[in-house]
């Protein structure tokens, strides 16, 4: 999949870094929640975690002749509770998948779902309210392998609990049936991906990042860890997605944008360049 490289002039740059202070702002955030959250569950031969708001599954089926791993973490939130997305907005927590604790099992691929947004007080976030189930792609490197996932996701009712949580599973093993189905729906949910290039740029001010001729009735764009966006919004004819936080550095770094409509939804990866 080709990536398409955006450039920032010095004035973007400047008010870029102004917004620096927001991304140390909502790394503390996340710090302080997760240490009082509990530690993570003993991942030694567990697929399933309850916890208040929601019970968390890890899915899989044995690799295929290539080695190839299809998986998925199902995430059955209750009534009312919601999780985030991988831009979680204005407020909330990002989820981090993490398999390096894996017997032979290596490159992770995550697909989240297309998200919808929901008021959180006065903050919009991005993210799910109904049960969702992710897709996880990774490769068998072993002929016994067993994958282990380190998932941390935000839950959030009234208030935010921070779940962290180690899941195994042995990848001899074929799922059930409604396992099956539940990782089908998974890749089946994953949005279309477009090749085409974005036509996207910075304001003069760098405080908008605006995606001229995309279609959809909602459009949201995830960044590497640093990088925060608002909800977006038409104007002119074009996208104008607000920059919440950006790091100083991240060259190279693939940034994805999903569009929505109805029940469709497409994806469109492209590359940010800081100039120095």
């Amino acid at each position: 999949m080709a990536f398409h490289p955006l450039h920032l002039g010095e004035s973007s740059l400047r008010a870029l870094r102004r917004n620096h202070a927001c991304v140390l702002g909502r790394t503390l955030l996340a710090a302080v929640t997760l240490l009082a959250g509990i530690p993570p569950a003993s991942a030694q031969f567990q697929d399933i975690y309850r916890t208040e708001g929601a019970t968390i599954r890890l899915l899989s089926e044995p690799p295929n002749e290539n080695g190839a791993i299809r998986a998925a973490l199902a995430i059955d939130l209750e009534p009312g509770w919601k999780t985030y997305w991988r831009d979680p907005g204005e407020s909330g927590l990002a989820p981090v998948l993490d398999i390096s604790a894996s017997q032979g099992v290596s490159g992770l691929t995550v697909d989240f779902p297309a998200p919808s947004r929901f008021r959180e007080g006065d903050n919009v976030s991005n993210g799910y309210d109904q049960p969702v189930v992710i897709a996880l792609s990774a490769h068998a490197d072993a002929t016994v392998p067993r994958l282990v996932l380190r998932a941390t996701l935000g839950l959030c009712r009234e208030i935010c609990v921070p779940v962290s949580v180690d899941l195994s599973r042995d990848l001899g093993l074929m799922p059930d049936l409604a396992d099956a189905n539940a990782i089908d729906r998974a890749f089946l949910s994953r949005p279309a991906h477009a090749d085409a290039p974005l036509d996207a740029h910075f304001d003069e001010d760098g405080s908008h990042l605006v995606i001229d001729g995309a279609q959809g009735s909602d459009f949201f764009v995830a960044g590497p860890a640093g990088w925060g966006f608002g909800p977006a919004r038409i104007e002119d004819g074009a996208w104008r997605v607000p920059v919440l936080a950006s790091p100083l550095t991240g060259d190279d770094d693939a940034f994805e944008a999903v569009s929505t409509r109805d029940d469709a939804a497409t994806a469109t990866r492209f590359d940010l360049r800081l100039r120095p």
